[in-house]
């Protein structure tokens, strides 16, 4: 039994590599040359040293993410680039995982998913306030300052803490909280969606996603 976590908010942290201190976006070639460095640290584009330029015509990631090369570096123009380095850098990896898991151990190894959607309740922290990101799970998790949560959020952020607590622990134990993680008819098309996938939330109660 194997236990995955996904967050939805990664993108902060590739507009905060890819936007300077001051603010001003960089040139896209720049923003494609750091793009490329990090995807290679996962080994997904390591053959390419092209990326992105060459592969988005390829993957048709350019009108996915809405993709446009302009000489003009733009908040706009950037924020495409954040898109695809949040979403192959911590998203996808995750379900990679499960994916990978559920073909390989022949039913031998369930898989569980969860998708972490509650918000770091505090202002202090900027670049997360507000948002859900991996940063914040432990937060969560361990509360080590729960008095520091402002009274507007202190419900909600109770409810998820009391939430990813129960979620985590249970699964430490071996017990299964949902069903388990299934690709759409195990790999054949059957125009169903992967999933269920367990969403924590502010103020959570149960809810299951399909992907």
């Amino acid at each position: 039994m194997s236990y995955i976590d996904s967050c939805a908010d990664e993108i902060v942290f590739s507009e905060e590599i890819l936007t300077p201190p001051n603010g001003q976006p960089l040139p896209l070639e720049m923003a494609t040359g750091i793009l490329t460095k990090l995807l290679h640290c996962n080994r997904l584009f390591e053959q390419d040293p092209q990326l992105p330029r060459l592969l988005l015509p390829v993957l048709d990631l350019a009108k996915v993410y809405g993709v446009r090369f302009s000489a003009e570096p733009t908040v706009e123009a950037l924020a495409p680039f954040c898109a695809i380095m949040a979403d192959i850098l911590f998203r996808i990896p995750g379900l990679n995982i499960a994916l990978d898991y559920y073909h390989d151990s022949q039913k031998e190894n369930k898989i569980y998913v969860d998708d972490f959607r509650a918000t770091c309740p505090f202002p202090g922290w900027p670049i997360t306030y507000g948002k859900s990101v991996h940063a914040v799970t432990d937060l969560f998790f361990f509360d080590p300052a729960g008095d520091l949560v402002p009274v507007i959020h202190r419900e909600d952020y109770l409810e998820a803490v009391r939430d990813t607590r129960r979620v985590v622990l249970s699964f430490m134990r071996g017990e299964v909280l949902w069903e388990e993680f299934t690709p759409s008819g195990a790999g054949e098309s059957t125009g169903q969606r992967w999933g269920p996938v367990y969403t924590i939330t502010n103020g959570s109660k149960e809810s299951y996603t399909k992907l």
